[in-house]
């Protein structure tokens, strides 16, 4: 397994902001990482380490920003619990924990040891949950559909998903 990146949350709030100033990290979300190790969806999802604690699974927009797919991960951050598992109450607002039945394969696992929902699976959460589908939005989904058979794959997903939701989804799909 490829090495994890770093954790630089467990430093010193002085230590980082130092650091900062002599470029040694950058921010990355609302985290920070090395400059020595690149942008990418390891990083990110080592980045959300401080919030992703207890198995918990990156979703929805915070997904889309782990795959690149957002500029920012939003606030609050965005994770489900793993096997549809209850969620506890957040004391502060920093994150949100949803219970989402996600099935294993729907769950990309990287070197960091963190998960974050596939591409696919992301993009439909954002089609079918999200309360608002602004052009970010619809980018995010456009981004996170690119690539042989994953329109197909997703359209099936939406179509064989929840009835609840699949009105809105088709109708932004439509969007797209």
């Amino acid at each position: 397994m490829p090495l994890a990146p770093p954790r630089y949350d467990r430093l010193p709030t002085a230590v980082i902001s130092s650091e900062l100033l002599r470029g040694v990290l950058r921010r990355c979300g609302p985290g920070v990482r090395s400059v020595g190790w690149p942008d990418g969806p390891a990083v990110r999802l080592a980045v959300l380490a401080p919030w992703s604690g207890g198995g918990l699974i990156a979703v929805g927009p915070t997904a889309a920003w782990v795959w690149g797919a957002l500029r920012e991960p939003g606030t609050p951050l965005h994770f489900s619990t793993p096997g549809a598992r209850r969620p506890r109450p957040e004391p502060d607002g920093a994150r949100r924990v949803h219970q989402y039945g996600i099935a294993e394969e729907d769950v990309v696992e990287l070197a960091s040891g963190r998960r974050a929902t596939s591409p696919e699976r992301t993009a439909c959460d954002l089609l079918s949950f999200e309360p608002r589908f602004e052009a970010p939005l619809r980018v995010a989904c456009r981004l996170l559909l690119s690539g042989a058979g994953r329109r197909r794959a997703a359209r099936e997903r939406i179509l064989s998903g929840m009835p609840r939701y699949r009105r809105r989804a088709l109708a932004r799909w439509e969007a797209l």
